[in-house]
């Protein structure tokens, strides 16, 4: 496939009788937007991953629905909405604590050489793009070609192919319920292949995170990636640095929880993409090849044991998994310091130096402090030390780092035994939810957002009380 715009096809229509979604899979929030925009007079398709997951038989995480209202109808139309995003506006609808996102169908367009005021403090370099006739919204372009801004509306056809990837592009009819393909993902998902719809040359530049992407689909379906979209991800793995160092961090979370990250490590060597998102570490890997990435992977098969055993891990602690050994070599080297005061020194310091290019939060930073230098502290187990270290709420996450990095240790093995049996008898559970333990990567949830202290008009003085 060439150029989207290019791209001109007659969808395939699948009927219910031909393919294997069923209603009884469909979240029934979801479904109720469906029906509600169906009634409202509007198209509403299932797209994207939901659809995807359930051809292939798999559990959807989150389901997103599209359709022909645009977000202002949409937000009119349901009552429990709201309207988020600026570079993709979107609308969420609530039910309790579970969203429903929905999008209008977009179109691509062509750039106006002339951006306005507004469009200028996006960047040094920009272009606006003009709608099509007849399409509302707009779309802001980068000179490199990277899109900041894409609200350009159109029809079910220019949505499916301005689309990442071809198995991301169907869309499940409640109207009739059969599938609706423009793109032969139905094809490609059959034959396990992340293939990018139109030439993954330009798509990549567009949104460079997509080459995180292909990854991450590859590894966590066991496809394989179209030879162009593979070798364009080697060409233009430098584009990343033009990403969001916030949004690269949400893409890492992804790709390292997608339930088969030794695959995606992998994936990440063969590219050089790991090079660019991580360059410290990638060359601390590349000076011992044989020893260091065998480890590597074997911190991503400790990864996905846990994910698959329903408890993932915590972006604390699957960093100190990955970066453990990196980092302890750094800190070795701080003599001057005790060795808690040079991990989280250590810690911190590189963090601060990868925030340009991916944006882990500090919070994740000190939770690996505590993981790191708790490690000792299991080594006490006389005493009242073992109670007021297990009432820590990192003191899981520092035990599931303690038993991950003494495997191999006989005499440490005996400690790990002791605390597994404290921990029963004392009936010592993980903590459900704390702000150290939260996931990115989760399903879609409602975040309460804290009211803002009620404004007093200026010249306003407070009477003083009356006695």
């Amino acid at each position: 496939m060439s150029d989207p715009d290019s791209i001109k096809t007659s969808p395939k229509n699948v009927a219910r009788s031909d393919h294997k979604v069923s209603r009884k899979d469909i979240s029934p929030e979801a479904l109720k937007v469906l029906y509600h925009l169906k009634d409202s007079g509007y198209l509403g398709y299932l797209a994207g991953g939901g659809v995807r997951d359930l051809l292939l038989g798999r559990k959807p995480k989150d389901f997103d629905v599209v359709t022909d209202a645009n977000p202002n109808r949409v937000r009119r139309i349901f009552r429990n909405c709201r309207l988020i995003g600026r570079r993709f506006r979107l609308a969420h609808v609530f039910f309790g604590e579970k969203i429903i996102e929905v999008a209008t169908f977009r179109a691509n367009s062509t750039p106006d050489p002339k951006p306005n005021a507004e469009d200028q403090a996006e960047g040094p370099s920009v272009a606006q793009v003009q709608p099509n006739e007849n399409r509302h919204g707009s779309l802001l372009k980068t000179e490199d070609g990277v899109i900041l801004r894409d609200n350009v509306f159109g029809t079910p056809e220019e949505d499916a192919i301005r689309r990442d990837f071809t198995i991301n592009a169907l869309f499940y009819n409640i109207d009739g319920f059969g599938i609706i393909d423009y793109v032969d993902g139905l094809k490609d998902l059959d034959a396990g292949i992340i293939r990018s719809i139109g030439d993954p040359r330009v798509r990549y530049q567009e949104d460079p995170v997509r080459m995180i992407r292909a990854i991450r689909f590859a590894a966590m379906l066991g496809f394989h990636i179209e030879t162009n979209a593979y070798q364009a991800i080697s060409e233009f793995r430098e584009v990343l640095t033009k990403t969001s160092s916030a949004r690269l961090y949400e893409e890492v979370l992804k790709l390292f929880m997608c339930g088969n990250s030794r695959k995606a490590l992998d994936y990440l060597f063969d590219t050089g993409v790991l090079g660019v998102l991580f360059p410290k570490w990638n060359a601390w890997l590349a000076e011992d090849p044989d020893g260091r990435i065998g480890e590597a992977r074997r911190a991503c098969l400790q990864i996905d044991s846990w994910r698959q055993a329903g408890r993932p891990p915590t972006p604390g602690l699957l960093f100190s998994v990955l970066w453990g050994p990196f980092l302890e070599s750094i800190a070795d080297r701080r003599r001057d310091l005790r060795c808690g005061e040079a991990i989280t020194l250590t810690i911190m310091q590189y963090l601060y130096e990868l925030g340009e290019r991916v944006q882990v939060p500090k919070r994740a930073g000190y939770h690996m402090a505590h993981i790191f230098s708790s490690r000792h502290r299991f080594s006490r187990t006389n005493g009242k030390q073992p109670a007021r270290f297990a009432e820590r709420l990192f003191f899981h996450d520092a035990f599931d780092y303690f038993k991950f990095s003494v495997a191999e240790s006989a005499k440490e093995s005996e400690l790990v035994e002791w605390w597994n049996a404290y921990i029963a008898e004392h009936k010592i559970r993980r903590p459900e939810s704390t702000s150290a333990q939260s996931n990115d990567p989760s399903p879609r949830s409602r975040r309460r957002r804290s009211r803002r202290p009620r404004r007093r008009p200026r010249g306003h003085h407070q009477s003083p009380k009356q006695t």
